[in-house]
């Protein structure tokens, strides 16, 4: 069975802007799982990560990136440089990007891929 992690929920893109169902620290969650499977495609890789963070938003964690840089050294066994956003832009707004559909033609023409992550390897 091939599985695809798409961290994105039931968000929308509407005119250039990013909102989540369950408000912006989802959106910044979101960016940040997103990057660990843009850095670590293997899904035995960056599943157990995403499942720390995921589960940390579900129990209501308020501080995503602090939660993201434990998740990362625990999960990743790597720090996080940036810990304000996995994309060092407005947190949320370009990493679950490819994966909406555009609400408007505007948006589609506007839609730009993710920067990578700021990330080091701890060892």
């Amino acid at each position: 069975m091939n599985v695809t992690l798409v961290p994105f929920g039931n968000a929308k893109y509407n005119g250039g802007v990013l909102t989540c169902q369950h408000g912006p620290n989802e959106c910044t969650a979101n960016s940040y799982e997103q990057c660990a499977i843009d850095e670590y495609p293997a899904f035995k890789v960056h599943f157990p990560y995403f499942t720390c963070l995921e589960s940390a938003f579900l129990k209501g964690t308020e501080d995503i990136a602090a939660t993201s840089a434990k998740c990362a050294l625990r999960s990743l066994h790597l720090l996080f440089e940036s810990h304000a956003s996995p994309t060092n832009a407005s947190p949320g707004a370009r990493a679950p990007q490819r994966w909406t559909r555009p609400s408007s033609t505007r948006a589609s023409r506007t839609r730009r891929a993710p920067p990578p992550c700021s990330a080091s390897t701890s060892r």
